[in-house]
């Protein structure tokens, strides 16, 4: 395979977060997750809860001052937000790659509980529960040397919290308490995207080229299927079919009973995030920046538009409206119905996280890397900027 400079970059986005980092986040995206009255940054050194009306710092955590063990901890996931909880993952401090999940309280980020995946976590969190596959921790070793970072997502669905990890393990944790009630194993590579719920089933998507399903109350599989290529986000879903985005440059339609395999749309480059469904039309981004709008029932092309700027993240989709983001610090306005541009913003640093919608409140979040704020907040209609967020130390 020709590798072009947006292969590289790739490439390079891969080894990043596969590598070692510093003491804060380098050369990546933040995590977002939202809920009605407010937005939750995970933002390296801590979990912000930010206010969605006026941008203003609600709460964060650790709290001002504090940490949750020697050397801090790297948030970078999407945390899952509910009434009740918000569960989200660290890549542990420093270079340790010995990451913890913890469940918080929305009203004031208080610790409810948290989870470890290695005995070196367990002993700087002794009040935290120890999952049953935990890492051992030998004469200063791990033994075997395993990756213990949440880098995906969490889902959240009747009371259970659902995540992979860079140590190739998915887990399912009782969100009340922390407790792990099963641990798939089955995964030969890591798994970044947060997992999918559909009914009983989760749908999980794998760097070893698999899409699986498992029994949400067993962890039990009951299908697999091998698409050729690594998955790196999770698949869209509607009536029963998955919308699967690979690093083989395909978007494939699966059955999410049985896996079966249906149509299969070819890009120019990989696919990274998970795809936009509005109205029967999927809607994804190539690396290269081109946009696809195809069609959901029979993977045949609605428009597609040539390649902006390098982007990883899929487009929001509301309301007949695109908002697609890229690597240049683009914010894009497009028409779904044909990809028309309706408006555009440029700000400063790097787009490479999925916008987010705040409905109630109409805007668009995105999140810059290495730019002037974590959170930009545009009008739904581009015409201006509501809020910005930047934390302080």
């Amino acid at each position: 395979m020709r590798l072009s400079w947006i292969h590289l970059v790739a490439l390079g986005a891969v080894a990043v977060v596969t590598a070692s980092c510093g003491p804060a986040p380098t050369n990546s995206w933040l995590g977002l997750g939202l809920d009605a009255e407010r937005a939750y940054l995970a933002g390296g050194t801590h979990l912000y809860a930010v206010n969605l009306t006026d941008g203003k710092e609600v709460w964060r955590f650790p709290a001002a001052g504090a940490t949750t063990r020697s050397g801090g901890e790297i948030f970078l996931a999407d945390p899952a937000v509910s009434e009740d909880v918000i569960v989200v993952g660290s890549w542990g401090p420093g270079t340790s790659h010995s990451g913890a999940v913890y469940g918080l309280n929305p009203a004031d980020g208080s610790q409810k509980w948290c989870v470890v995946f290695d005995d070196k976590a367990a002993t700087d969190l002794p009040v935290c529960q120890k999952s049953p596959d935990a890492t051992a921790f030998v004469l200063g070793f791990f033994l075997p040397p395993v990756d213990n970072r949440v880098v995906g997502g969490v889902t959240l669905a009747d009371g259970m919290a659902y995540f992979g990890m860079a140590n190739n393990h998915v887990y399912a944790v009782d969100a009340s308490d922390g407790t792990v009630k099963w641990v798939f194993e089955g995964s030969k590579n890591p798994v970044w995207a947060a997992p999918l719920v559909d009914g009983d089933r989760l749908i999980v998507s794998s760097f070893d080229k698999s899409v699986y399903a498992l029994d949400r109350a067993t962890g039990a599989v009951l299908w697999q299927q091998d698409l050729g290529a690594a998955i790196a986000s999770a698949p869209a879903l509607a009536d029963g079919t998955l919308y699967v985005g690979t690093f083989g440059n395909q978007v494939v339609a699966l059955d999410s009973a049985t896996g079966e395999r249906g149509w299969a749309y070819t890009t120019d480059y990989w696919i990274w995030d998970t795809p936009a469904l509005a109205d029967g039309v999927l809607y994804f981004t190539d690396l290269q920046g081109a946009i696809y709008a195809v069609n959901a029932a029979d993977g045949s092309e609605v428009w597609r538009q040539a390649a902006g700027g390098f982007t990883r993240a899929a487009p929001a989709v509301h309301d007949g409206l695109l908002y697609v983001v890229d690597h240049n610090g683009n914010v894009v306005g497009l028409s779904a119905v044909d990809g028309a541009e309706r408006w555009r913003q440029t700000v400063k640093g790097q787009l490479q996280a999925t916008p987010l919608v705040a409905l109630e409140q109409d805007l668009v979040l995105i999140r810059p890397y290495q730019g002037d704020s974590s959170v930009t907040a545009f009008a739904l209609d581009g015409s201006r900027v509501a809020w910005a967020y930047q934390p302080t130390q």
